[in-house]
């Protein structure tokens, strides 16, 4: 591990310690005591010290004994404890990252949001595990994170995303970093510290389809957690209405999207606190819906980014070889740059076989599907 100042692609920092405790405290049966839940708060200072500061906000115990931190966890009650030993054994991870205009705060307090919203519906149709509901909810935003870090000169388009629908968000971070979110975390190393099941449901969540086996179910899950979250984040907030209630009937959940969004909105504001987050005072939800969103500022902002046109010309040979030639010229000012080859498989037989207009229709087609994924810099 170095100890110089960590740059974007260093910056998500954890031991092998801290690791163990992690993927310990992902995989926590349901059943887990309160004494061993101790053991591995015990082996965690960090841990301790937080549990402390809530425990006794003004006067505290003069040490930190197994005893004093196994009276606090029976008190605050072996559930939330693992919930918030959980999500503050993950921000320390990311406890040095600097990105620009990616409020961190606000980010957290979505991600809790979802594992909430996981969790109470999972409740409500009697998944057997609620904590992996939660982990699974709360996670599948993650990627989110990784990729502004992997890309920190995007950092304000990949949090300005977040304010589109989930499925066309999906979308438009692959055209602007190359995976999305949900993939992005499915290729990290923290894939390897989730427990399998629940990172098949975060990468399956897009195909939720109802079915008997839990893997199915806990991938409805966090689609209809995802669909909750967007009412928070996302605009229009009609369609998001219309989208989470969908969601929940893949579920046949009796409950409604405003009793869902609300328990959820309510628990991760409790838990955001006991982490030490700054977050806003829970909006409701009927002023949740009442909210303008101001496009014309938002669509500037995108502009400078995706300015795409499915009209625009592709360059000729000329112009094609002109902007390479400049490129090369200014290469040592230049930060580099790439060249993508693409070759159509079979197409002289296709001339051959439907004649040159067919081919010519081919060449439009594809032409089409490529300066419909452009950005303003590419040619």
């Amino acid at each position: 591990m170095s100890t110089e100042k960590p740059g974007p692609q260093d910056a998500i920092r954890i031991t092998q310690k801290q690791a163990n405790i992690l993927r310990f405290l992902m995989r926590l049966p349901t059943n887990v005591t309160s004494e061993t839940v101790t053991k591995l708060a015990l082996q965690d200072p960090n841990f301790c010290d937080r549990l402390m500061s809530i425990i006794f906000p003004k006067r505290r115990p003069p040490s930190i004994t197994p005893h004093v931190i196994h009276q606090s966890i029976k008190q605050l009650s072996v559930e939330r404890v693992c919930r918030l030993f959980l999500c503050n054994s993950i921000f320390r991870a990311f406890a040095n990252l600097s990105l620009p205009d990616f409020q961190l705060g606000t980010f957290w307090l979505d991600c809790l949001r979802r594992g909430f919203a996981a969790q109470y519906i999972a409740e409500k149709i009697d998944y057997p595990n609620l904590y992996e509901a939660f982990i699974a909810g709360f996670s599948s935003e993650i990627g989110t994170l990784l990729l502004s870090t992997r890309f920190n000169h995007l950092c304000p388009y990949l949090y300005l995303l977040r304010t589109r629908l989930s499925d066309h968000r999906s979308d438009m971070e692959r055209v602007i970093a190359g995976n999305s979110h949900g993939e992005e975390l499915n290729k990290s190393g923290l894939s390897k510290l989730l427990p399998t099941l629940v990172l098949q449901a975060i990468e399956q969540q897009d195909k939720a389809f109802p079915s008997k086996d839990q893997l199915s179910t806990l991938t409805c899950l966090v689609y209809a957690a995802d669909k909750i979250a967007d009412i928070y984040q996302s605009h229009p907030k009609h369609i998001a209405v219309e989208r989470a209630e969908s969601a929940i009937k893949l579920l046949e959940l009796s409950s409604s999207v405003e009793e869902v969004f609300t328990t959820a909105e309510n628990l991760a504001s409790a838990l955001a606190q006991d982490l030490g987050l700054d977050v806003p005072f829970p909006k409701s939800y009927a002023d949740l819906l009442e909210i303008n969103h101001d496009t014309e500022v938002e669509e500037s902002t995108w502009d400078m980014l995706f300015p795409m046109y499915s009209e625009r010309p592709l360059d000729d040979r000329n112009a094609f070889l002109g902007r390479i030639q400049k490129l090369l010229d200014n290469y040592q000012k230049n930060e580099g740059f790439s060249i993508l080859l693409i070759n159509i498989d079979n197409f002289h037989r296709l001339n051959a076989t439907y004649g040159h207009p067919s081919g010519d229709n081919i060449l439009k087609q594809l032409s089409m599907l490529i300066t419909k994924t452009m950005r303003t810099a590419d040619f």
